[in-house]
């Protein structure tokens, strides 16, 4: 077994400010990953697809939609420059806001990390470290030409496969993976539901290039479990998420027939199969 822990950056600030950080370190390389996924069983060719970043600066990682962090950016400024809240919602394809709203951070070495996460609206979580035990294998590949080595583990429901790169001696990875003896290329679950492949690699060596990150509004603090129940809950049952993150305001079908809007998944399949 091969275990290491890794944390994040400064504590996620959870409140209705608009901030923008520059985080001092040095970025030493940038990962740029597709992502694919199943998110319903019910129908397993309609594949979710998305692009996401991984910046690593010389203490720690942060992975998100570069997509989605410009639209939370322009909201952000329009925010701040008092845009009326009409024109904002008329603005919604400006923002991106069907772009993935996952961020995640940590500092090298450290216990924990932190998840940003968007369900319609903003969550925060902490995720506590080692997240899984990794068994380093025998096996090799290439990606992008690159000589991978094979490691396994099982997450939260999931048993997952990855290939991590030797030669770029960096403990991190895509999403919530990381803590192998080298920059995790590939990984994916055992039944190909999920996928995150490196499709190109970008490094800073010889020039100093500061990591920037948008710390985005109105976050609301919550924990992985409850995290899970919410996703769940706006799956299964739309309607009952809407009444539970909008309180006071009331939401129903409007059509309780064979075509109803919110009738919800059937098969939902999460990445995380498991809420705890």
């Amino acid at each position: 077994m091969y275990m290491k822990k890794i944390t994040s950056i400064a504590a996620l600030m959870l409140s209705s400010l608009i901030l923008t950080a520059q985080d001092a370190n040095t970025l030493v390389l940038r990962a740029s990953y597709r992502f694919t996924g199943t998110p319903n069983l019910e129908t397993p060719d309609r594949k979710i697809q998305a692009f996401f970043y991984l910046d690593v600066s010389t203490t720690g990682a942060y992975f998100y939609d570069p997509m989605r962090r410009e639209g939370d950016s322009l909201y952000a400024a329009d925010r701040t420059n008092g845009v009326p809240a009409e024109e904002i919602m008329g603005n919604l394809f400006k923002y991106k806001t069907k772009n993935a709203g996952f961020q995640a951070e940590y500092r090298f070495g450290q216990a924990s990390m932190k998840i940003l996460d968007n369900l319609g609206v903003y969550f925060g979580y902490e995720e506590k470290l080692p997240l899984y035990n990794w068994t380093l294998q025998p096996d090799t590949a290439r990606v992008l030409g690159l000589l991978v080595q094979k490691a396994t583990t099982r997450f939260r429901g999931r048993d997952f496969v990855a290939w991590y790169c030797p030669e770029i001696s960096l403990p991190a990875g895509p999403w919530k993976l990381n803590g192998l003896p080298g920059l995790i290329l590939k990984v994916y679950d055992a039944a190909q539901h999920y996928t995150y492949e490196c499709a190109a690699i970008e490094k800073f060596t010889g020039r100093s290039v500061a990591m920037r990150k948008i710390i985005v509004t109105d976050i609301r603090s919550t924990t992985y479990p409850e995290f899970a129940k919410l996703r769940r809950m706006k799956a299964e049952d739309p309607a009952g998420f809407l009444n539970t993150v909008s309180p006071g305001v009331s939401f129903s079908p409007t059509n309780t027939g064979a075509g109803a809007t919110f009738q919800g998944m059937k098969k939902f399949n999460p990445i995380e199969l498991e809420d705890k």
